[in-house]
């Protein structure tokens, strides 16, 4: 275990280092801070010591004058911090299992090669939304926007995940008063938990609700404008033909279609993997849709915008992740 954790700490450093990248380069001014971007104008070349993890940032000092005084503290600490809390996080979930054991009981852990890689599989998935997350709090600290350049991806890989993963995400610990088992203790919290709903999630109307939540994201994601005082049809034909006009639909096409063509197959093949990509459409609905509900709430009352979309992207993103 501790070289374990001095393995993780040097990759969590790393995954910092790319969180930054991403930090400064999806943004929407973006800016050539990060010592792995390339240089232009008055940035002088960066060394082979500057692109070393947190160590690369002290040596970066020297730019203080283009960058601002202090710029390379933040970005220091963050590949410090993400070292020590990737390496924390493995041990919190792996060492202690700390999510992976009943309340009522806990002196009984899951064990065995099965339902250690499940655990190691729950730790990964964790570790690629902590980094989606950081890009996106640290854009949102600076800009107050979100990118759609980490939450489109994110959401993807988040239902990619669920579908070809059987690894919980979140484990479900509701034991009915008798020792669990290993299995108990890794298994996914989905939708059909606890009654099984396998008759509906093996009917078409599971398949079409499905397509409904996923379509009905990638509509949330075009450039809607809603022209108000021309009536409905009017407003409706408007909205469609600004759609048309902007480049957004040459990328957002291909994505739905791509998209409800795995959805089609997963749901043929049913099973698991079904169980999975259904439980995180659903998340994806239910996360987006209450930021989008309190967005539309909160505009109407206040007569402004009371939350960017980004945010109701970020959780339609977390929501793929925990269904």
């Amino acid at each position: 275990m501790p070289l374990r954790l001095l393995g993780l700490l040097l990759i969590g450093s790393c995954l910092g280092a790319a969180v930054n990248l991403g930090i400064y380069r999806l943004a929407y001014l973006r800016r050539r801070i990060s010592p792995w971007s390339p240089t232009r104008g008055r940035l002088p070349p960066r060394g082979l010591f500057d692109r070393v993890p947190i160590v690369g940032w002290w040596n970066l000092r020297r730019e203080a004058k283009i960058h601002g005084r202090g710029f390379w503290i933040r970005p220091m600490l963050l590949e410090l911090v993400f070292g020590i809390g990737i390496a924390a996080l493995y041990w919190l979930e792996i060492g202690e299992l700390a999510i992976n054991v009943a309340p009522q009981f806990p002196g009984v852990r899951p064990a065995g090669a099965a339902a250690m890689t499940l655990v190691h599989y729950q730790f990964a998935i964790h570790v690629v939304l902590l980094a989606l997350m950081a890009m996106a709090t640290f854009i949102d600290i600076d800009e107050q926007t979100v990118p759609d350049a980490i939450t489109i991806p994110g959401t993807i890989i988040g239902l990619s995940v669920a579908a070809l993963c059987s690894a919980p995400v979140l484990p479900f610990l509701q034991i009915a008063g008798q020792p669990p088992a290993a299995a108990d203790l890794t298994s996914p919290l989905r939708f059909d938990y606890p009654t099984e709903a396998a008759t509906f999630l093996a009917s078409v109307w599971s398949l079409v609700l499905g397509l409904a939540l996923y379509l009905g994201w990638c509509f949330a994601l075009l450039p809607r404008r809603w022209r108000t005082g021309v009536g409905i049809l009017k407003a409706w034909r408007v909205m469609w033909r600004r759609i048309a006009a902007r480049p957004e639909k040459n990328w957002m096409l291909p994505i739905a279609v791509i998209g409800c063509a795995g959805i089609v197959a997963v749901w043929w093949g049913g099973g698991q993997p079904w169980r999975g990509l259904f439980s995180a459409l659903v998340g994806l609905a239910v996360g987006g849709g209450i930021i989008w509900l309190i967005r539309l709430i909160g505009g109407a009352v206040l007569k402004r915008e009371a939350m960017g979309f980004g945010d109701v992207t970020l959780m339609a993103m977390i929501g793929a992740f925990f269904g």
